[in-house]
């Protein structure tokens, strides 16, 4: 299954992402390429430990439909997000395009270079995953956001 830890899916990922322009129109959903740029790195800086964020409690966050969810079901095209990672809950702060661009790429290296034993917070609403389920959940984050916007 893709994965951030994964070679060949990070660099897909990462073609991906270089064909993401400023002015790129979204097929569906309210955030714009940069809106989504700067939501993509949230989730990678819980991971990385940069930010906390506490575990909300749901039948999301428990054995075994955490995993089911996170990892193999499909994310519909809507789907509502955690509060913390809403672009229009939270206002997260936009600076310049290719900067924040920058930002991503560094995080999902960052990411990249963790080790299965490395310690990683728990998921905010999955609860607790492997290193290499969070790797999983990551990528199938930032290949939704992308199919978001036609790459």
């Amino acid at each position: 299954m893709e994965n951030l830890f994964d070679k060949k899916n990070r660099e897909d990922i990462l073609e991906r992402l270089s064909k993401i322009k400023n002015n790129t129109e979204p097929k569906w959903g309210k955030m714009n390429s940069h809106q989504m740029i700067v939501h993509l790195s949230e989730p990678l800086r819980v991971a990385l430990g940069d930010i906390t964020v506490p575990l909300i409690e749901s039948e999301y966050s428990n054995p075994p439909f955490n995993i089911q969810v996170s990892q193999t079901l499909p994310w519909p095209n809507n789907a509502p997000t955690i509060p913390e990672f809403d672009q229009f809950e939270k206002r997260m702060e936009i600076k310049d395009f290719d900067s924040d661009l920058n930002t991503l790429l560094e995080l999902i290296d960052r990411f990249s270079k963790l080790e299965d034993g490395d310690p990683i917070p728990t998921h905010p609403l999955f609860g607790y995953l492997t290193n290499e389920e969070w790797a999983r959940t990551l990528w199938r984050h930032i290949d939704h956001h992308l199919n978001q916007f036609g790459l």
